[in-house]
């Protein structure tokens, strides 16, 4: 057999190598700048971890790189069977796009990660349906450094591509193979570029616990490519909510649901109202941490309005976020149903329009119910979610005058809490009136200069955190004479904490969940005004404390845990990226799916870990086979996992 065919296909095979390496050497470089990005966590590994990150990332790169290399393939063989003139030509077309593409998502990544503590996955994606804020989010960041970096890197190594070696023609053999031999060579390329792709041989395809390895979440992370992890998020996310986790059987999982939440007759619990009808205002506060509130341990001088009512009102001293986004915070409030780790329940209109809310119930008995916001109530499903809820009006960024608008998110929150005390003197009564305030999101932009110097993004989100303080003061100091104020109960509650102002970076802390919630108003008895209770809380749990204070049926809202209820249960329940969080009296822990491991714990020689961790992965797994059988017409109410 003469030598040509075998060198020809030597060629072949040299000349996919080079994609390859080209493409792990791009991979290489972006994690080596994500490590140098986040320098002050990168610091803290060890140097097997350093190792590490490199070595299994390199698994999840070759797979990465195999879904690249397979278009150059095909294109390849097409030449071996029909003139291809512009082969070459393609090849620049097709890394110019893969550059765009890999180089957006790492840059992205750098801040994406700073902010949340995850990576890019395909609920950030999802935000960019939403490019005015998403855009509004991103001036928080040095997006023009992040572009700047994608842009110089891109460029380089598209650039690359241009030389010779990535040129067929210049390699000797290329070509000689008749079509039908070439067949053999490029099925043999192709089985290496499928096993690339799938991770190997193994029965398991590639998914990122390929490359978890160790206990420390960062060096996980940084081992993920970040292009691959997007891709993989956004086809699987459309199955996450089909997805069952399988730790127990399903009717022990159902039966310490059922154990944890304990009910009673609302006529049993302490009454928190002076009349049986109060008017409800309920204010969401954006990113509002419980770092920013003297009262719970946060720093000092920047929530005056909130500390007087702190001190005339009801404060939960341990009351956590379902979620890292507003999304999770307003649907669970107001249905009293804990998201899920795949997403807020917001975001299936299929599931929300099943789900009971406290404005529905609210209606049957007599209350109108209006939403105030400043920005775009479309943002997150949000305005389909309320119209099914209940509400008669919504007033949201439309409605206000371009000038009392910042230029990226909307109507500031002085104005929009002028409008709801102009709006309050005309609603029927029993009104519940729901403001979601805005001015402490990323930019965190403010009308007024604030008090405060300005240095860094932190100095930003205090001073917006302060404006939007001092709104709220105004807003009570000018209703205070309105004829409904003295039979109107107020409920301020954060939707989610932040990183700010102690750049708390790692989400899976408990301290990122940890939030204010406060009850005052003339229509809390005198009995509760100063005090504060201790038991660990969370936002699913108001849904039904709420109903149950008004004497109003609450037992469709199985997740709600009765905050004034002296024999239930105290836990709260959050969710981090690919994991949760499980917060006890005695114990707290965070849980990672993917490696499988706990990734934070409060107390490591408690004796009980195994049965708390245990309680905590039954009662999500209860939760995730309810969600996806949610059919609230048609199941027992004291069936919380359903049947």
């Amino acid at each position: 057999m003469s030598l040509k065919p075998m060198l020809s296909g030597f060629a072949h095979f040299r000349f996919y190598l080079i994609h390859l390496g080209y493409l792990l050497t791009v991979f290489f470089t972006a994690r080596l700048m994500f490590m140098a990005w986040h320098w002050e966590k990168s610091a803290g590994l060890t140097l097997q971890e350093w190792a590490g990150t490199f070595t299994y990332g390199f698994l999840m790169d070759l797979s990465a790189a195999g879904y690249l290399i397979f278009p150059v393939l095909l294109l390849g063989l097409y030449r071996e069977w029909a003139p291809f003139r512009t082969f070459r030509y393609w090849l620049h077309v097709h890394y110019f796009i893969a550059q765009t593409v890999i180089w957006t998502c790492v840059a992205a990544d750098f801040e994406v990660y700073q902010a949340w503590g995850v990576k890019l996955n395909a609920e950030v994606v999802y935000y960019c349906r939403y490019p005015a804020e998403a855009w509004a989010s991103a001036l928080a960041s040095p997006v023009f450094t992040l572009l700047a970096i994608g842009i110089a890197t891109g460029v380089f190594f598209w650039r690359i591509s241009f030389r010779a070696f990535f040129q067929p023609d210049r390699f000797s053999g290329w070509g000689k193979l008749s079509a039908w031999l070439s067949i053999p060579v490029y099925l043999l390329l192709f089985g290496f570029t499928f096993l690339m792709i799938r991770g190997g041989w193994g029965l398991t395809p590639m998914n990122p616990g390929f490359v978890y390895f160790s206990e420390t979440p960062f060096a996980n992370h940084a081992a993920l490519n970040t292009t691959w992890n997007v891709a993989y998020d956004l086809s699987s996310r459309n199955e996450s909510s089909k997805k069952e986790i399988g730790w127990f059987p399903r009717a022990e999982a159902r039966a310490t649901a059922d154990s944890l939440i304990r009910r009673a007759q609302p006529d049993s619990l302490p009454s928190l109202f002076t009349v049986s009808r109060p008017n409800v205002v309920l204010i969401i506060l954006e990113s509002w941490t419980a770092d920013m509130i003297p009262a719970l341990g946060g720093i000092q001088g920047y929530t005056p309005g909130i500390d007087s009512l702190i001190t005339s009102g009801l404060l939960y001293d341990r009351f956590y976020a379902n979620g890292k986004r507003s999304a999770y915070g307003i649907s669970c409030l107001l249905t009293g149903f804990p998201s899920i780790p795949d997403g807020a329940i917001i975001k299936f209109p299929t599931k929300f329009e099943k789900v009971p809310t406290v404005s529905e119930r609210l209606g049957e008995a007599g209350y109108t119910s209006w939403f105030f916001y400043g920005g775009d109530s479309r943002f997150d499903n949000m305005n389909a979610f309320l119209l099914k809820s209940g509400f008669t009006r919504i007033v949201d960024k439309d409605q206000f005058r371009k000038e009392d608008q910042n230029s990226k998110w909307g109507a500031f929150d002085h104005v929009v809490l002028n409008r709801m005390a102009d709006e309050l003197t005309t609603i029927p009564r029993p009104f519940f009136s729901v403001l979601f305030t805005l001015s402490s999101h990323e930019p965190f932009e403010t009308p007024i200069k604030p008090p405060f110097p300005e240095t860094t993004t932190a100095d930003r989100f205090k001073n917006s955190v302060w404006y939007s303080d001092n709104s709220i003061r105004q807003f009570f100091s000018r209703i205070r004479q309105e004829a409904w104020y003295d039979s109107t109960v107020f409920i301020l509650a954060a939707d989610h904490g932040h990183r700010f102002p102690l750049n708390r970076t790692e989400q899976h802390i408990p301290e990122r969940f940890h939030i204010p919630l406060i009850l005052t108003g003339p229509a809390l008895r005198a009995e509760w005004k100063g005090k504060r209770i201790q038991e660990i809380c969370s936002q699913a749990d108001l849904a039904a404390t709420l109903l149950n204070q008004l004497r109003l049926r609450s037992d469709d809202f199985v997740w709600s845990n009765d905050l004034m209820n002296p024999s239930r249960n105290n836990f709260a329940f959050y969710n981090i990226n690919d994991g949760f969080g499980w917060i006890r009296p005695d114990y707290q822990v965070s849980y990672d799916f993917i490696s499988e491991k706990i990734i934070q714990e409060s107390n490591p020689d408690y004796p009980e870990k195994a049965a708390r961790l245990r309680e905590g992965k039954a009662y999500l797994q209860a939760l995730y086979r309810y969600f996806d059988r949610i059919e609230w017409n048609q199941r027992e109410s004291s069936d919380p996992a359903g049947k």
